[in-house]
Formats: structure tokens, C-alpha cells, sequence
């Protein structure tokens, strides 16, 4: 997220939400008190949840109650990650999940020992669903080594500020190049 989306409070949410450089729908979704796929059911007239252009108008959702509109309860998008297998095998595969990512995105899948994502090395180029879902399969490099401490994945979603990390994973020692004796 940018730092003006970050800024800004849960008071600027009322029944609409002009869209502001930078803003994501999950952000504003989580600024808000809402969920991503609410707010995307709310506005019809996105025909591109990645497409936002700034001044656009956004309804949020709410929910009848007693009589009254009210704002929706406030329910956190939480964004996870997961690989499987957990250990590593050097030119091995993986399957690599994640959720609650903009519906539709264009994603970076990116490795390294780094614990920092933008030292990762760029793996595969993936796709969101349109559920917000991502599912993908991608073989590892043959440079993975037992004593690689630390080796972490990402996922990166270009122009959001997005990226989700892994917890450090073990790299099969049995199989890894230049195995440890």
C-alpha cells in the first residue's frame, strides 16, 4: 500500500468513496469496514477491479438493520500464503497459494534468501482469479542449496505496494547442489 492510502482514517468512509491516487479496493475495503468482494458487488460499473481511475466514485456496501442503513461490520481482508510442499527440493515443484489479492491481477512469484521481497529474484508471472484467488504451480531453480537459510517466496502485485511473504522454508538437503556433509 502507499503511504497516502495508510494515512488516511476510517472517517473518510461514509456511504461513497472517491477513488484517490494509489488507492487499491482492498484497501478501501479495509479502510472502510467492509470486504473486497462486497465492495467489488457494490459497484457493478467496474468492469476492471485493477482499473481504477482517480475521482471514480465507489458505493459502499450496507446492510439493513433494524430499520436504519448502517455500515457493514467491519470484517479485515487478510491476505495469506502458502506453499506446499513446505520442504524444498532444488528443480523440484510447488504450489504456491494466496488470497484476497485484487481479482484478476497480474502477479510476480519471486524467491530468494533475502527477508527482504525486493531482493528476490523473479521466478514466474501468474494471474489472479477473479475470486481474488491465486493458485499456481512453478518449478524451483537447480541453485538451491542446503545451507540456504532463509530462502523465502513472494508475491508481488505490481502498482499496489502489495507483496505477501512466505516464512522461511528448508531446502531438502538430501537433494540440494552442493549438499552439506
Amino acid at each position: 500500500m502507499s503511504s497516502d492510502v495508510q494515512a488516511r482514517s476510517p472517517g473518510d468512509c461514509s456511504s461513497t468513496v472517491t477513488i484517490s491516487p494509489g488507492d487499491t479496493l482492498s484497501a478501501i475495503a479495509q479502510r472502510c469496514g467492509t470486504t473486497l468482494s462486497a465492495l467489488i458487488d457494490a459497484n457493478p460499473h467496474l468492469h476492471d477491479p485493477n482499473i481504477l481511475p482517480v475521482g471514480t466514485m465507489l458505493t459502499l456496501p450496507q446492510v439493513r438493520q433494524e430499520g436504519e442503513f448502517l455500515q457493514a461490520e467491519l470484517v479485515r481482508d487478510t491476505h495469506t500464503i502458502a506453499v506446499k510442499p513446505p520442504v524444498l527440493t532444488p528443480g523440484g515443484r510447488i504450489t504456491i497459494t494466496a488470497s484476497n489479492l485484487p481479482p484478476g491481477a497480474r502477479v510476480w512469484i519471486k524467491g530468494g534468501n533475502s527477508s527482504l521481497p525486493e531482493h528476490h529474484l523473479i521466478l514466474k508471472a501468474a494471474r489472479v482469479d477473479d475470486q481474488g484467488e491465486l493458485h499456481a504451480g512453478l518449478r524451483l531453480p537447480e541453485w538451491l542449496r542446503a545451507r540456504d537459510h532463509g530462502f523465502t517466496l513472494s508475491i508481488e502485485v505490481p502498482r499496489t505496494g502489495l507483496t505477501l511473504s512466505s516464512d522461511s522454508l528448508e531446502v531438502n538437503a538430501r537433494y540440494a547442489a552442493g549438499k552439506e556433509r
